[in-house]
């Protein structure tokens, strides 16, 4: 890998945790939103068959209020039937489909993981309507710099999520997960930045403003100006004034990774991927390994890195990267779920 002239995460031997956040906040992703007043769960349609009768699914209704307004969104519950704690995966997905192409839900149970598929668009639409789903109940002005975008609104239901969870007697909140792909894989890493009961954090090729660094990346990539031009109301709306700028950000996104960094971080790469950018999210891996040996853990086992494709699962930060395209899939969840199953109980 290059060498690359990074922002400095850690002085003086000292990863400032809340200096790093500040900044990703302020001029990224938008400043926190608070978790509900209330959140109440009401269990819809269930099914104790599920997969050949191996899992049980059931619809769980969430309704967030927030100063008198509320506002609600469903999420699919799934767990092996026999009774125990599961490890268990807060997982946003692009589409309300229990199984879905993203998500191979017998395989995930039949490997003894349990899962909550929340639809991002059931939260708030992916646009630029903020006074519908659960944005309305927040009064964002998107005419402040540090205005929460749509990153931080799905965040949030997947931190409600696993309020759900700590009422559940087959999730096992040691090993509780969040994954996402590609737009939600940032999310997942926004989310487990912002909530520590999160102690796997799965981004699958997240790329630029996720997984990846800004600086350093080939021309064919994704970049700020890109990023901004075609999705602005993901971010706050100072991150625009970095369009074509993406040296002179004043962090880059190992410090998301370190915001992690006292748990477990997964990353996917896909090799034709070459909008993301493989080689800038390995290299993101290994700039916040730093900030994990400061927690006493092992960040990216460097030794383990080899030419494309391979995997690295023994440190705190688990990497692979797989012939193909832009896509999450049953490799991917493998892989995952053996790096899951490697560290639980850590």
């Amino acid at each position: 890998m290059k060498n690359i002239n990074l922002p400095e995460v850690i002085r003086d031997g000292i990863f400032d945790r809340e200096s790093a956040a500040q900044l990703l906040w302020k001029y990224e992703y938008g400043t926190p939103l608070p978790m509900p007043d209330e959140i109440k769960f009401e269990d819809g349609e269930y099914e104790n068959r599920f997969c050949a009768g191996k899992a049980d699914l059931k619809t769980v209704k969430a309704t967030v209020t927030v100063n008198g307004k509320s506002a609600s969104f469903p999420m699919k519950v799934c767990y092996p039937s026999q009774p125990g704690r599961y490890p268990t995966v807060v997982f946003l997905n692009f589409r309300p489909g229990v199984p879905d192409k993203y998500l191979p839900a017998e395989e995930i149970t039949d490997r003894g993981i349990a899962f909550i598929s929340i639809y991002y668009c059931d939260v708030a639409g992916d646009d630029d309507d903020f006074e519908s789903g659960i944005a309305w109940l927040f009064n964002i002005d998107r005419t402040q710099p540090s205005a929460p975008g749509k990153i931080m609104l799905w965040a949030l239901a997947a931190r409600c999520a696993a309020d759900y969870l700590e009422t559940c007697d087959f999730a096992d909140m040691k090993n509780l997960a969040v994954a996402g792909h590609s737009r939600l894989g940032k999310t997942a890493l926004v989310t487990g930045a912002l909530d520590s009961r999160f102690r796997f954090v799965y981004s699958n090729n997240a790329g630029c403003s996720g997984d990846a660094l800004f600086r350093g990346k080939e021309s064919r990539s994704e970049h700020i100006a890109d990023i901004t031009k075609n999705f602005p109301y993901w971010f706050c709306p100072a991150f625009k004034a970095f369009a074509n700028r993406d040296d002179e950000v004043p962090f880059d996104q190992h410090f998301l990774l370190a915001l992690n960094a006292d748990r477990n971080i997964y990353v996917t790469s896909s090799m034709e991927d070459i909008w993301a950018n493989p080689e800038a999210q390995l290299a993101c891996c290994v700039a916040a390994s730093p900030v994990c040996r400061l927690y006493g853990r092992t960040g990216i086992d460097e030794s383990e890195i080899k030419e494309m494709p391979f995997f690295t699962h023994s440190g705190s930060i688990g990497y692979h990267a797989r012939p193909g395209v832009h896509y999450l899939s049953r490799y991917d969840w493998n892989l995952f779920i053996d790096y899951l199953n490697k560290h639980k109980n850590a």
